[in-house]
């Protein structure tokens, strides 16, 4: 759908999605046990400080702006597609029940909706992003009869670019931006949590999510071994190693990045660090600590449980 300017419509024209605001003089009350969250939902629903103040809130206030429901092939039942964080607050607060806005949708308006409803929160990891990028941009092209597995990031149609491009003024990114986090979604969990956890850039886990799934578990094995992070300068070069490739050894990851200039061959640059989960991060760390806050805290804590068990242990 092109408009005069040729390019795409809004979303909420494309798909005759109605507003929050319209939504409200609608809503009725559900009991939570007839709502089933999505399957699809591409944003993690957890317990931590966050949603502790979540459900203080709805305790204090109720639960001020309504979930957004379809009725299930289950005529009994409503699948839920915005508003997961506050169906799991509301159940923690021990509410029985809450305001919801039942509509009527396709399959590609439910994950527009449930994109947009969360990309605009203040703390959304960098997986979250991508495989909520991944669905919006699979929604487009499917109400377009596209398909992503056929044209994916090399796709030269005008329809599919101007997709990433409107996903990409609407974040006010570019467009690159957009198809750099969409192709993370192609790496292996472990690689997905290194960037989660700063640890792996973005550039280099999109140089990476090239290879196949093969080749990116010996990768994660190397780093495993190493307790070391790659650059995105390495990353290129295990790119050019090994992509199309469908199994490799360890040994040539070494081979590989002992190769980084043709005339000066020098070791490759490995940064030790701890190692934090992206779910222990969210669970044990306040969300403004960057990796420094916490490998510091680590560090401390590691140093006096050393004092008190180890009578060698000398801080150098």
């Amino acid at each position: 759908m092109v408009v005069g300017n040729d390019k795409l419509a809004s979303f909420d024209d494309l798909f005759g999605i109605t507003s929050e605001s319209d939504s409200e003089k609608s809503s009725q009350m559900i009991s939570v046990d007839k709502i089933i969250p999505s399957c699809r939902n591409p944003f993690k629903v957890e317990e931590n400080s966050e949603m502790d103040q979540l459900v203080a809130s709805i305790r204090e206030n109720g639960i001020l702006m309504p979930l957004i429901l379809r009725a299930s092939d289950d005529s009994d039942t409503y699948d839920l597609i915005a508003g997961h964080r506050r169906l799991f607050a509301a159940k923690l607060a021990g509410l029985t029940e809450v305001p919801a806005d039942i509509r009527e949708m396709t399959d590609e308006e439910a994950d527009i909706i449930m994109v947009d409803t969360n990309l605009n929160r203040e703390h959304i990891s960098f997986s979250e992003k991508a495989f909520a990028y991944k669905m919006k941009y699979n929604a487009i092209k499917k109400k377009v009869g596209r398909n992503w597995e056929e044209k994916g990031d090399n796709a030269s149609d005008s329809n599919i670019k101007r997709s990433t491009e409107q996903i990409a003024a609407e974040m006010g990114v570019s467009d690159r931006t957009v198809k750099n986090y969409i192709r993370l979604t192609e790496l292996v969990p472990y690689l997905l949590d290194l960037v989660d956890c700063k640890e792996l850039t973005i550039k280099a886990g999109v140089q990476i999510s090239y290879l196949e799934k093969s080749v990116q578990n010996i990768i994660c094995d190397f780093l495993q071994r190493e307790q070391a992070v790659i650059d995105e300068e390495q990353a290129k070069i295990l790119r050019e190693s090994f992509e199309g490739v469908d199994q490799i050894e360890l040994a040539e990851i070494y081979q590989a990045l002992a190769k980084q200039s043709d005339s000066v061959p020098r070791q490759p640059k490995y940064k030790p660090v701890f190692r934090v989960s992206s779910k222990a991060r969210k669970k044990y760390f306040p969300a403004e600590y960057d990796e420094h806050d916490i490998e510091s805290v680590i560090q401390n804590l590691l140093e006096g449980w050393a004092r008190e068990h180890n009578p060698d242990f000398t801080k150098e």
